[in-house]
């Protein structure tokens, strides 16, 4: 994940799309370095064909936000979000297509909020036994969300930051 300066943003949305046709979000860190999650990561509006992919989000009120309509379709693979008060959040009516897969959700309040009916199968909500809702000791959800299956690990494609690596050299 590379830093790219834009992070420490406190108030409103790091990065911000409208109107965007086919566009590609990946490989940025939208974290905040405070003491107290605030702003957003990503927000999305509606009329979008956006993929975000391999996005870091940590330490944020809402990590990513997206507003959808029939117009709008998203797909969401292989982020890291943590430590924010709300992961992702889905706004507005439901979109033409959502893909919501191979997601690394850990230590949210709340992992992911919907005011529609959504399928987000195959992410590590982080725990092995799956999030709260069924049953586990993962992040939770709020809404109708089809969360089974679960992963129980973090997704190959994503590399959490969770501790630094120490490496033992035999000299």
């Amino acid at each position: 994940w590379a830093t790219n300066g834009i992070g420490d943003v406190a108030t409103g949305p790091v990065l911000q799309l409208d109107g965007l046709c086919g566009g590609l979000v990946t490989d940025l860190d939208l974290s905040r370095s405070g003491m107290t999650p605030q702003g957003a990561g990503l927000l999305v509006q509606p009329n979008n064909m956006v993929t975000v992919q391999k996005v870091f989000t940590q330490n944020r009120a809402t990590a990513m936000q997206f507003s959808g309509d029939r117009r709008s379709d998203f797909t969401i693979t292989c982020n890291v979000l943590e430590l924010n008060t709300l992961g992702l959040d889905f706004i507005g009516s439901a979109p033409g297509a959502l893909t919501l897969e191979d997601n690394y959700l850990k230590q949210n309040t709340t992992a992911l909020k919907t005011l529609y009916s959504l399928t987000a199968e195959n992410n590590f909500w982080g725990a092995a036994d799956g999030p709260d809702d069924l049953g586990g000791t993962g992040n939770g959800y709020t809404g109708t969300v089809d969360a089974a299956p679960f992963l129980a690990f973090a997704p190959p494609c994503v590399c959490p930051i969770t501790a630094p690596i120490t490496f033992n050299v035999a000299t």
